[in-house]
């Protein structure tokens, strides 16, 4: 009558036979004196899935005690580099000899994006400097200015003139999303004040006497040569020889 099968860690066990490596028993046969079974087994297979993103990647059929070869592709994300696969929050170790079915999870390091930045950032009649940086030492930056050519950053750059400058880092030939940065505070135009409208203002009569001179009045046509405009407080300055009309300009320092 057979016993109970015996069980055996990483084997499924197959039968009892007369050999170690025979056939199975028969229970049939009559039994005419001392006999001794031996247990068969069978090794295990289990099972290594792989999962990307919550999606199965790939299978892996591994005998018991082996170790898992591994999948011929890897996966991959964009704007990320493909770390390895992990069990336990862990990386897995491919020299782990296989004792059950397991599942690992793929992990990713996402490339970051630059940060831009120019300076100086006030109003300014000069070209302002632009600056790409990140705190990945192991990153290039590639970058363009408006609708140009993306070009390789290596130092800080001079722009000339108001624009939209784009740049992504790079990482072992994968990129990170796109950034923009807008410059808006470089005018190099010198505009001409040609009217002035008095809002709340009190009108002071001003009036000059120079020797061989006659004051006539204020407009706006540029005849008095030295004069100059500071925002928010006005300074008027006349030249002595000639007072026949003086104008207002806007200057940008």
């Amino acid at each position: 009558t057979p016993i109970d099968n015996p069980s055996k860690e990483g084997y499924t066990f197959k039968y009892w036979s007369l050999n170690e490596n025979g056939s199975a028993f028969d229970y049939n046969t009559k039994i005419t004196g001392d006999t001794t079974l031996y247990s068969l087994y069978n090794i295990n297979t289990y099972k290594v899935i792989y999962m990307d993103d919550g999606n199965k990647f790939g299978e892996e059929n591994v005998t018991y005690n082996q170790s898992a070869q591994g999948l011929l592709n890897s996966p991959s994300k964009d704007h990320n580099i493909f770390v390895g696969w992990i069990l336990n929050n862990e990386l897995f170790d491919f020299n782990t000899k296989i004792t059950g079915d397991i599942i690992l999870y793929s992990l990713y390091e996402i490339v970051e994006t630059p940060s831009i930045s120019h300076t100086p950032t006030e109003w300014t009649n000069q070209n302002v400097t632009v600056s790409i940086s990140s705190s990945h030492d192991d990153y290039t930056y590639m970058y363009k200015i408006d609708s140009g050519n993306y070009q390789e950053y290596t130092e800080a750059f001079e722009v000339e003139e108001n624009s939209k400058i784009y740049a992504y880092s790079v990482k072992q030939n994968v990129s990170s999303t796109e950034v923009t940065h807008d410059i808006e505070n470089i005018d190099k135009i010198d505009p001409t004040i040609t009217s002035f409208v008095n809002e709340g203002v009190t009108p002071v009569s001003i009036s000059l006497s120079l020797s061989s001179n006659n004051f006539v009045t204020w407009n706006s046509s540029p005849l008095v040569n030295n004069f100059k405009t500071i925002f928010n407080d006005l300074t008027i300055e006349v030249n002595s020889s000639v007072v026949q009309s003086s104008s207002l300009s806007r200057v940008l320092n």
